[in-house]
């Protein structure tokens, strides 16, 4: 494989990856010049998608909704400007719902970020890093100093991901995928799109550690406004129903793409 692929730390977040769990952020194009991947870099290359590309093989209702309300709500904020046409005013309304979930989703990374550099820190004062430290020892007493973050990790079936947070110590195993939202952490639910995620990322551990295939799962609620962490534990009949969703997607991904890595195993003889 070209040695003049330029790396990023592992994210999944739509990108292509190599065998090695190495996120792929730019290679060269056919003109020389540095090119984001595609799918026909992927074959190229034998590079794999991340698991939020296959989840999003379906359809997520819920995200569906979101969407259209934040579109809905735009909408009700813009005044239609004399002589605007209706595909210039219906323009700057879609611009401005995406620059809510951009907003959302920048804060969201910010906290994350302190999650992951603080958590460790047994004297950090950062109130958020204080809400996760105490839910995780909920579930995983003594283990705030194993906790790793951001660990990148490759599923022979043909995908790569990065574990949010994993613990393997003492009998404790956990894999934990952190979700942040506005508002109080009530009525917190755990959708399809969460299993899945959740399941395929214990996999792909497992890979290198077989013992973390049975590691309990669970989604890490952070508030956006508040400095509030909760854990919902998912149970395995959610992981079980995850991983056999996951694969379908993963399936009929490769199809529909016309690529499976040389690497990956076959997911359904």
């Amino acid at each position: 494989m070209t040695t003049d692929f330029q790396f990023k730390k592992a994210s999944d977040s739509g990108h292509w990856y190599t065998k090695e769990a190495q996120l792929i952020e730019t290679l060269p194009g056919a003109k020389g010049q540095q090119v984001k991947p595609d799918i026909r870099h992927a074959r190229k290359h034998d590079l794999c998608p991340g698991v939020t590309t296959i989840i999003k093989a379906a359809d997520r209702p819920a995200l569906t909704v979101y969407r259209e309300r934040q579109v809905l709500l735009a909408s009700l904020t813009l005044t239609r400007q004399p002589d605007e046409t209706d595909d210039a005013w219906i323009d700057r309304i879609m611009q401005d719902s995406r620059e809510h979930a951009i907003k959302a989703a920048e804060r969201g990374s910010e906290l994350h970020g302190y999650v992951e550099r603080e958590l460790t820190n047994s004297s950090s004062t950062h109130g958020h890093v204080i809400a996760v430290a105490n839910e995780l020892e909920t579930i995983a007493p003594g283990c705030r100093l194993s906790w790793r973050s951001e660990l990148p990790c490759v599923g022979d079936l043909g995908y790569a991901t990065k574990s949010d947070l994993s613990v393997n110590r003492n009998g404790q195993r956990w894999v934990v995928d952190i979700k942040s939202k506005d508002g109080p952490l009530d009525e917190l639910r755990l959708w399809d799109e969460h299993s899945q995620q959740l399941a395929a990322t214990r996999y792909a551990l497992a890979t290198k550690e077989p013992e973390m295939i049975d590691a309990k799962c669970a989604i890490l609620f952070l508030s956006r406004t508040d400095p509030q962490a909760r854990i919902v534990v998912a149970t395995d009949e959610q992981i079980q129903h995850g991983w056999e969703c996951f694969k379908a997607l993963a399936h009929y991904w490769q199809i529909k793409n016309k690529h499976k890595p040389t690497w990956s195993k076959v997911i359904y003889a």
